[in-house]
């Protein structure tokens, strides 16, 4: 521990102050969204009397929707900067965010969430490469990893906040929670207002393309441009197909399964969900640094794998429902869910947006980071069929034993990746004489 403080210190004050201002603007922007997130379909239903299956759809769409929109974003960030494509993701965002205040029928609602589709597409991306260009290589695993404690730190705090405001009978409780985090997103453009709307901006020249090469891989082949260079690009496919794999079996489940199996099939209040979602976000912001200094140094595609294997043992722990209908046992298999599933996000966040942006040529760095958080998208379109439709035929411990199937199979193709990557890529050998070659 007397190791690990004075490093953390010495980082934070090391980062630029770009860095650090785009940071504390996405601290803001999840502190509204932690307002807003776990209840849009019980707004959408409750409150404004959509029925359940066409809210479903509506939220599905804002994932297919990023799937059409999120190459266009990709490709802006490679042209005019991922500043500039920040600034507009988030106001488009924020005015769907806005108007669904204001929806009372489904157009108005397609409406809405479509705008949020579009903003939602472009800003993490945006974000992400704009973080990756601004600090050193070897400095990205570390600094994304704190992104997304920062991240669960606020969206924690504003769901916490909602809960006790939010009342089912009052329109305008969540009329105002819709407000306040159009509010957080505004509040993250004033931030970035702040700094230049050049920062991160590339100048393509000659020897963008050999950006990877200079961090000890190689670049992907110059005959051709944008995607479709990308498509020689063997170990960022592989990645691709990994990350998908992890992302359907794992994050579109804790955000959709796990909820319909708790409440369905363990016959759990919705109470505990709450408990569960509370005991993930805590282990993330309590375990997030010290994980960050356990990964410094070690194989990147181990990681992934390590991310895969917890991801599957956690929701092993919900078989226990075949053998067992206590309450008290129940909760704790639920909660243990959540905790081992967050011990695995930790492993997460810093490995795969850093892995996306060390394989990324810096020309090509905005279609990376579009590619890879279509991933997410993936997973919010596939995701809910799959556990729609096994929880919804009975077929509960089917459910469960397919999905760790899933995520370890996922592990399994992270591992393979160390025979694609190159040391520095996979973390093993530290790109430091690298850039002070540079």
């Amino acid at each position: 521990m007397s190791e690990t403080g004075p490093t953390i210190k010495a980082r934070l004050i090391a980062l630029p102050p770009e860095a650090r201002r785009v940071l504390l603007g996405m601290a803001l922007f999840a502190l509204g969204t932690g307002l807003t997130l776990p209840f849009l379909l019980v707004y959408l239903h409750q409150v404004r009397g959509i029925s359940t299956q066409t809210a479903g759809l509506l939220i599905a769409w804002v994932a297919l929707g990023s799937l059409f929109t999120g190459p266009l974003w990709g490709s802006a960030i490679d042209r005019i900067g991922p500043m500039s494509v920040l600034r507009i993701s988030l106001l488009i965002e924020a005015s769907g965010v806005f108007c669904l205040a204001f929806v009372d029928d489904v157009l108005k609602a397609f409406g809405a969430v479509t705008l949020v589709a579009i903003g939602s597409s472009g800003g993490w991306p945006g974000q992400t490469a704009l973080l990756a260009r601004i600090v050193r290589p070897r400095e990205r695993p570390w600094l994304f990893g704190l992104q997304f404690m920062l991240l669960n730190l606020g969206i924690g705090i504003g769901g916490l906040i909602a809960g006790l405001v939010v009342n089912v009978d009052s329109l305008g409780s969540f009329q105002s929670l819709y407000f306040l985090d159009a509010l957080g997103y505004l509040a993250y453009f004033a931030v970035l207002m702040t700094l230049s709307a050049q920062l991160g901006r590339h100048e393509v020249d000659d020897e963008s393309l050999t950006t990877t090469a200079a961090n000890g891989g190689k670049p992907p082949s110059a005959a051709s441009g944008g995607y479709r260079r990308i498509l020689h690009h063997r170990a960022f496919l592989q990645l691709l197909a990994t990350a998908s794999l992890l992302v359907v079996f794992g994050y579109a489940q804790i955000e959709v399964g796990l909820a319909a199996y708790a409440t369905q099939v363990m016959g759990l209040d919705a109470r505990w969900l709450g408990v569960a979602f509370a005991a993930n976000t805590g282990t993330i912001v309590l375990g997030q640094l010290f994980v960050l200094a356990r990964l410094e140094g070690k194989s990147r595609s181990i990681a992934l794998g390590g991310t895969g294997v917890l991801w599957g043992l956690s929701w092993l722990a919900l078989s226990v429902s075949g053998i067992s209908n206590n309450t008290v046992v129940l909760v704790l298999a639920l909660i243990t869910t959540a905790t081992v599933f967050a011990l695995g996000e930790t492993m997460w966040s810093p490995t795969f947006p850093a892995l996306v942006n060390d394989l990324a040529p810096d020309d090509l760095r905005g279609r990376y980071n579009a590619l890879s958080t279509m991933t997410w998208s993936v997973g919010g379109v596939l995701g809910p069929v799959f556990a729609g439709f096994l929880l919804g035929s009975h077929h509960s411990l089917l459910w469960v034993y397919l999905t760790v199937a899933g995520c370890w199979v996922g592990a399994v193709l992270a591992v393979a990746m160390r025979r694609v990557l190159t040391p520095v890529e996979d973390g093993r050998v530290s790109g430091a004489s690298a850039t002070m070659e540079e």
